[in-house]
């Protein structure tokens, strides 16, 4: 698929090729999810038959890590030819990065949780992102794949459980807002009990961030913890 099997030459006047293939499939599984992307929805948004979509593409698992490619390639940090210089900037930026792939694609946390991205895309990024502890000789490879890897886990993790949040709730056909409301009663009956004095503190003083500030801050204590494990320069 990455260049072991050559892609077919597109024929004449059909205007095919993998990139509109897979940028169609992108569109599809933006707009109603992965379960809706399909050969042949495919095939009907390009106005052809599904056959001829094979001769590009294998089949959806390959479709998928195509779509997981180009979208790497487009808006994640391996699109970019360079990093901030200090470690703690560069992975700041990874992870903002790779947050907000997951907001414009909802279907692409799960799906590099079932592809890790070896693809080619994904290899430059993690080449990439792994460089960024070149000037730290003392550090083993292992170390710098384990710094980079907590933060990629830590955003695609809390993107995760961001979309089936999301999922569940268009399951039971109810918005946030409703939910909150529906909670309201027990959320009473808990600040009147007096029992959870810490618990009542958090929901009536605590600061309300955005869902991206609060992931950031989840990064920024991982990046804390990172600090302590780097050798003296």
């Amino acid at each position: 698929m990455w260049g072991v099997v050559p892609e077919t030459v597109p024929r004449r006047g059909t205007g095919l090729d993998r990139t509109t293939i897979v940028r169609a499939a992108i569109a599809i599984a933006d707009a109603e999810g992965m379960d809706a992307v399909t050969m042949r929805r495919v095939a009907e948004r390009l106005t052809t038959g599904p056959m001829s979509l094979y001769r590009y593409v294998s089949d959806k698992d390959a479709l998928v890590s195509m779509m997981v490619d180009q979208v790497i390639s487009e808006s994640g940090p391996e699109g970019r030819d360079e990093l901030p210089s200090y470690w703690r900037d560069a992975l700041r930026l990874v992870a903002e990065s790779i947050w907000d792939v997951c907001q414009a694609h909802p279907w692409y946390p799960e799906a590099i949780m079932v592809r890790p991205p070896l693809t080619p895309n994904g290899a430059a990024g993690l080449e990439l992102c792994l460089s960024i502890f070149d000037g730290y000789e003392d550090l083993d490879i292992g170390t710098k794949m384990l710094f980079v890897g907590m933060i990629q886990y830590s955003v695609v993790g809390a993107a995760l459980l961001n979309v089936g949040e999301g999922r569940t709730r268009e399951q039971l056909d109810v918005t946030e807002e409703q939910v909150m409301e529906q909670s309201a009663p027990f959320m009473k009956a808990l600040v009147d009990s007096g029992r959870y004095p810490r618990v009542v503190e958090f929901i009536t003083q605590a600061e309300h961030i955005s869902e991206k500030q609060e992931i950031m801050r989840n990064v920024d204590l991982i990046l804390d913890g990172i600090a302590t494990r780097l050798p003296e320069r």
